[in-house]
């Protein structure tokens, strides 16, 4: 497709969008709004549409999150690897399995513990392990992440938090129905 092609293409669709809403009465006396003018129309006047900006964020490391807070971490890298950012994935049972990575290894010896969280809950007890199954998740959008925690019980550093699509068979879907017994 050529430049004026393109040019043309747009200018005539940008005149569209601002096109006038007419409103009139039929001869049953309903109500009638049409982008066409009528007899006995009004053009109607309409508030602008509200536009909304999000601000722009920049991405903060868990390290970085941590210095700011006047606090040096001794944890270079701490992250969710599995669910995948925004993954959407099938499990009936409503199961998630959460993977992390961690360097350098966990200081146990400091009573350092990893716990996790599901929609901002925590699950379970704090632990030592880089993986766990979060069970019995219902459907739909969540967010996972996890927390070393000192023997205080004080956070140390968080992963940043992952989104994710849980699928599961709806108990009303026509294939859970019960089939008559023979």
């Amino acid at each position: 497709m050529n430049r004026k092609t393109v040019l043309v293409f747009l200018v005539l669709s940008v005149g569209s969008v601002s096109a006038a809403i007419y409103r009139s009465v039929d001869e049953q006396g309903n109500t009638v709004f049409s982008d066409q003018p009528a007899a006995g129309s009004q053009p109607l006047k309409l508030p602008p549409v509200p536009i909304y900006s999000a601000p722009s964020l920049s991405p903060v490391s868990p390290a970085d999150t941590a210095v700011k807070e006047g606090r040096k971490s001794i944890y270079s890298v701490f992250t969710v690897l599995a669910p995948g950012k925004e993954q959407a994935f099938w499990d009936n049972a409503g199961n998630v399995s959460v993977r992390l990575s961690l360097q350098p290894e966990l200081k146990t010896g400091h009573g350092h513990r990893i716990q996790f969280y599901l929609d901002g809950k925590s699950q379970g007890q704090a632990g030592t392990a880089l993986e766990t199954v979060i069970e019995n998740v219902d459907r739909g959008q969540h967010q996972v992440y996890a927390a070393v925690l000192d023997a205080a019980g004080k956070e140390v550093i968080r992963t940043p938090s992952v989104s994710f699509q849980l699928h599961r068979q709806s108990v009303n879907s026509p294939a859970r129905k019960a089939r008559p017994s023979n």
